[in-house]
């Protein structure tokens, strides 16, 4: 069951393939939450709704059993305080039964392969931000009764901000940079770690990597661009 995930998760497809994977055949997946986007739609597609979901489901070896708009109360506090403001909004709800097993996915198994000491292709694998989901990174002064203070705010594609601390900020602006869709996450690393004065293990930047993978922030793909315009 998942209850308002998959429009707050960067990456809805990757959790819904991990749904099918760990569903015995014939198992249900009940779902309720708002429209959302996959992080492989183009920058001006509006999110997925209920007209969507037949063909969202059937792509992931599901088939629908029921799909509706409910009208659903949310964050409703009153019985703490009536005055209390509430939200009511339409959801999408769906139950849906697993036709069949996917094919692996060769990136979730190459950090499978990674967290279980199997391999290390994931860092031979190419991250990219993810065309027109951009990020900003805001440095600037706050001011207020105790003075000035550096500050530094992450406003990321879903519009969402958030104050970082100043070293963080400077090694996201490092990683950020470093990642052009040519160079591994291998040459990634060494990019990112060659100009820190702190040592990012191999492990920690491949976690870091499925993180950012999976709030929507980038893709990785097997080869270099320029490796598949080759005949």
């Amino acid at each position: 069951m998942t209850q308002y995930l998959l429009d707050i998760a960067g990456a809805p497809t990757f959790i819904a393939r991990e749904i099918n994977r760990v569903l015995s055949s014939g198992g249900v997946w009940l779902n309720l939450g708002l429209p959302f986007r996959r992080s492989s739609d183009p920058p001006d597609a509006g999110p997925l709704t209920c007209d969507d979901m037949p063909a969202f489901l059937d792509d992931l070896a599901f088939d629908a059993l029921e799909i509706r708009r409910r009208r659903a109360m949310f964050h409703d506090l009153s019985a703490l305080d009536e005055w209390l403001p509430a939200s009511v909004h339409s959801t999408i709800f769906f139950a849906a039964k697993k036709r069949g097993d996917l094919a692996p996915d060769p990136v979730a198994r190459a950090f499978e392969d990674h967290a279980a000491r199997r391999g290390t292709a994931i860092l031979d694998m190419i991250p990219r931000l993810i065309a027109g989901r951009r990020i900003h990174l805001l440095e600037g002064w706050s001011f207020g009764p105790g003075g000035a203070k550096p500050r530094v705010e992450l406003i990321a594609a879903s519009g969402k901000s958030m104050s970082i601390p100043g070293p963080l900020g400077a090694f996201l602006r490092r990683l950020l940079s470093s990642i052009d869709g040519e160079r591994t996450a291998r040459e990634v690393l060494a990019a990112v770690g060659s100009a820190s004065d702190d040592a990012l293990t191999e492990d920690d930047f491949v976690v870091l990597l499925r993180t950012l993978m999976l709030r929507g922030w980038l893709e990785i793909g097997q080869t270099r661009p320029s490796a598949q315009r080759q005949p």
